[in-house]
Order: C-alpha cells, then structure tokens, then sequence
C-alpha cells in the first residue's frame, strides 16, 4: 500500500510522532 514505509526505513532526519522510537528521536522532550 503506497505511503506506508517501514519505521526502519525513514531516516532520523524524517520527523516523527512522539511516542515513536524516542531514544533516536532528535526532538526534545
């Protein structure tokens, strides 16, 4: 299904919702 990627496929430039991964998440908490 098109738009869907894999969380290990999107770079850590990507933003991201928080909750996910956040120990690589560059935001703050």
């Amino acid at each position: 299904m098109p738009g869907l990627i894999p969380l290990t496929d999107i770079p850590a430039s990507w933003p991201r919702p928080r909750g996910i991964r956040p120990t690589d998440s560059k935001e703050p908490s």
